[in-house]
């Protein structure tokens, strides 16, 4: 079997991907091509288009023998369950797929309003959309804090896991955002994500280029 493509663009979510193949240690299973959503080389999109992703976002992950997975949750489930490692704990395997899912379905989404209106300065959501958008953002937060308030570590106890990678990006990019203090009376998850900081895979992913 040949190696495993890992399309990617920096800071993208794929940084949760290239996070999990580090930790894993397995760099060598992989290509990494490196991508531009909407950049110059028009070509090299279409057909990525057309024969790996059909919205020609990222990041994807080309297996052979398999179709394309295309979603950055998705593609941290398939590594974890590929490699054996990194997976939850039997008392934490709710926790686990909850919040891989729940991150890529609503904190995501939650993230993508506030980053185009204080980020990109876009005025594609209007006021009343924004603020709707921050309580939501404020009750996830509260969301994890209860998740997180029984003093363990990661998101399924005591143990890294895959999901740790998937909701430990979303915070990173809420950090990004810095227009507001995303984290302002959440402390738990403030100590949350510096503790996923402190793990070289996830400094080198996020400055992967």
């Amino acid at each position: 079997m040949g190696k495993m493509k890992l399309y990617y663009w920096t800071g993208y979510r794929s940084v949760r991907c290239i996070w999990l193949i580090k930790e894993l240690g397995v760099e060598e299973d992989f290509e990494f091509v490196k991508l531009k959503p909407n950049g110059p080389d028009k070509k090299a999109l279409e057909d990525y288009a057309k024969n790996v992703h059909p919205h020609g976002t990222i990041p994807a992950l080309q297996v052979e023998g398999r179709n394309p997975v295309v979603e950055s949750g998705a593609i941290c489930l398939f590594l974890a369950n590929k490699y054996g490692r990194f997976g939850p704990d039997d008392d934490h395997v709710s926790d686990y797929y909850n919040w891989i899912v729940y991150t890529t379905s609503t904190l995501d989404a939650t993230l993508a309003v506030l980053f185009s209106r204080w980020y990109l300065n876009s005025s594609v959501y209007d006021d009343a959309t924004v603020e709707k958008t921050l309580d939501k953002w404020k009750a996830s937060l509260d969301f994890l804090t209860k998740a997180l308030a029984d003093g363990r570590d990661f998101i399924c106890g005591s143990k890294f896991t895959a999901a740790d990678c998937v909701l430990g990006y979303s915070l990173a990019w809420a950090e990004f955002i810095k227009q507001q203090n995303l984290f302002a009376h959440h402390p738990v998850v403030v100590n949350y994500l510096k503790r996923l900081y402190s793990r070289s895979a996830f400094q080198e992913a996020l400055k992967y280029e």
